[in-house]
């Protein structure tokens, strides 16, 4: 018999603990979050490069709205970051889907919107 003694250490978490959740690649955020915010910043440029052509700031559109698109991707990561902060997996997606289901009509039946006791439908006897 050996004197091995296995101790779990919190430094060697195993592998499949973490093989389904994606690793943070800028500002704490995931790859997929910020691929929706390079998106929203995108629709944001161009909303504003189209916006100065039509009001004749045709020269600093294109710049202003760079910038503010990189501010609206570093200020978007940073609250996402602050929202995601102890909480669960994916806590923001739920919150995300119950907003929509609370204030945009025909979302509700996408998600369980009911409070109180629960039962298993069986009777108790």
């Amino acid at each position: 018999m050996s004197n091995f003694q296995y101790t779990r250490s919190v430094e060697h978490e195993p592998v499949a603990t973490r093989v389904n959740h994606q690793p943070a690649s800028l500002l704490g955020i995931t790859s997929s979050e910020l691929g929706f915010l390079m998106m929203v910043a995108a629709i944001v440029f161009v909303v504003i490069v189209i916006g100065g052509f039509f009001v004749g700031l045709s020269f600093f559109s294109p710049l202003l709205g760079l910038l503010i698109g990189a501010g609206l991707v570093v200020f978007g990561a940073g609250r996402l970051r602050a929202v995601k902060r102890n909480r669960p997996d994916r806590y923001y997606m739920h919150r995300m889907w119950y907003f929509l289901a609370k204030h945009v009509p025909g979302v509700a039946g996408e998600i369980v919107m009911r409070s109180g006791p629960w039962s298993t439908g069986r009777d108790s006897k």
